[in-house]
């Protein structure tokens, strides 16, 4: 069975997530981050069973939370892989309509369950699937100032604005676009400008909890830029009470905590035992350019 979750029942579902971090820190960001606005994002919840706190697995369904081609963002968790699997089948948990879909940051070992739904019963093949490690944050109480000093010169930090969002579309390196005009509106973001006042590197803090949506301009880049605005945003995430975390791909992260200056490299902690899963998919019948096949 599928129990849609009411508005007062989260509460209780968000008190059950957090037992089960960080390795569901999408998943529970992205239910309390959709009660606390209460506009965005628009979810639907689905649990295994009537009694919250004896769940099994969660579904938590994005509702046009990209733009289109893809739409719908899927965020799961379960401690059991029949239950998601049972789950996943029922009717109005996934709309299997979509011609495109996601799943985003699962557990990697959830992959292989939901892939077996959803690639075998609805006709969806894998188009994108990235390993993840999660990193924390640790600005160490550092003042903003400190950071500041060490941006390279000419270039000054400030948020970014709605002016600013056909940039950030077009510097768009994932496999779909985010709706930056409702991330910005809502959460905390620093870019760094240069002498023009057009951002030349940035970083948003998403709406499943994590610093992301990062860009530097090739000309920037290997000047510790990123790690500069990632830790002035941890601080001020870690003042409002907010876990402070990025996602990254494996492999990549390890390199990059590895080579940056020691004043950063002691503020990441990268959990070695939890990998998360990025899973994009597309309906079978699709030709690589998404038109139908003939």
């Amino acid at each position: 069975m599928a129990y849609k979750l009411s508005e007062r029942h989260v509460p209780e579902l968000l008190s059950l997530l957090r037992r089960w971090r960080p390795e569901c820190n999408p998943l529970y960001y992205l239910v309390k981050n959709s009660l606390a606005t209460n506009k965005w994002p628009r979810v639907n919840i689905y649990v295994d069973t009537d009694e919250v706190k004896s769940c099994q697995a969660v579904v938590c369904k994005a509702l046009e939370f990209y733009k289109p081609p893809y739409n719908t963002a899927y965020f799961a968790y379960s401690t059991n892989n029949t239950s998601l699997q049972t789950l996943l089948m029922q009717d109005g948990v996934v709309d299997s309509k979509e011609k495109y879909t996601t799943f985003e940051f699962v557990p990697t070992r959830l992959v292989g369950p939901i892939k077996d739904v959803v690639c075998k019963q609805m006709d969806y093949v894998p188009t994108h699937e990235g390993n993840n490690k999660i990193v924390h944050v640790d600005p160490h109480t550092l003042p903003r100032k400190y950071f500041e000093s060490l941006l390279p010169k000419g270039l000054t930090i400030g948020p970014l604005s709605n002016k600013h969002v056909q940039l950030l579309e077009k510097k768009n390196y994932l496999p779909f676009t985010p709706k930056f005009a409702e991330t910005l509106k809502r959460y905390k973001h620093l870019a760094a400008y240069d002498k023009n006042q057009t951002p030349v590197a940035w970083v948003i803090h998403k709406e499943s909890g994590d610093i992301g949506y990062s860009f530097t301009e090739p000309a920037f880049r290997r000047q510790n830029i990123f790690h500069i605005l990632g830790m002035i945003l941890g601080e001020e995430l870690s003042r409002c009470g907010d876990e402070t975390y990025t996602i990254n791909p494996v492999g990549i992260i390890e390199t990059a905590i590895q080579s940056a200056p020691k004043e950063f490299r002691s503020g990441y902690i990268l959990n070695k035992d939890i990998e998360l899963t990025r899973l994009c998919l597309k309906k079978k019948y699709l030709a690589p350019n998404g038109a139908a096949r003939l």
